[in-house]
This record gives C-alpha cells, structure tokens and sequence, in this order.
C-alpha cells in the first residue's frame, strides 16, 4: 500500500494558479495492523456511547479522577467530577428526548 500524505504547498508566486493544496505519494510502504489498539477501541466506545446516551458506558469510560470542564473558562462554570458529569449529559439527553446524535 502506498500512503498519501495531504499537505499544504508553498505558492509559488512566479507560476500563477499554483495550488495551495497538494497530495504526496510516499515511496515507502505501511502495513495496518488488522488488530484494534486499546486506545482505538476506547474512542469508539465513547463514540457509540455519546451518540446513543449509554450512560453506563460512559461511566465505565472514565476514571475515578475525570474532570470535566466546559470552556472558554470566562463562561465561569465550575468544574463537574465523574458523577456530576454523568448526572449533566443525563440531563443534556433528557432534554433532547434522548435523540440519537450524530457527529460530523
């Protein structure tokens, strides 16, 4: 398999029309792992929980130290443990009706 890496060009200010956006061809192979990383695996657990409101799942996501904070910080809401965390999107779900969410 051969990568392509998408990059942004110089313009060249002498040529006009000169695109701003390129696509590289590496020589050099990669190989996927067929095998789903921990850490991959974790994201769409996340992913699948916060789409369809699996309150459980989350919960068992984070640990005993997760912080949540709500940005930019002048909003001045107070930072929410795990449990007022969990206790927010319930209250975020239940006012959307538990709408299945889908992110882009």
């Amino acid at each position: 398999m051969v990568a392509s890496i998408l990059c942004l060009s110089k313009v060249d200010k002498r040529a006009k029309g000169t695109p701003l956006l390129s696509i590289l061809q590496s020589p050099h192979s990669v190989t996927l792992s067929k095998q789903i990383s921990p850490q991959f695996n974790a994201v769409q657990q996340f992913y699948d929980a916060v789409t369809t409101w699996k309150f459980d799942v989350l919960e068992s996501l984070f640990s005993e130290d997760y912080v949540s904070r709500i940005l930019p910080a002048s909003a001045n809401v107070p930072p929410k443990n795990k449990t007022e965390g969990i206790q927010h999107a319930k209250e975020v779900g239940d006012s959307m009706g538990y709408a299945p969410l889908k992110v882009r």
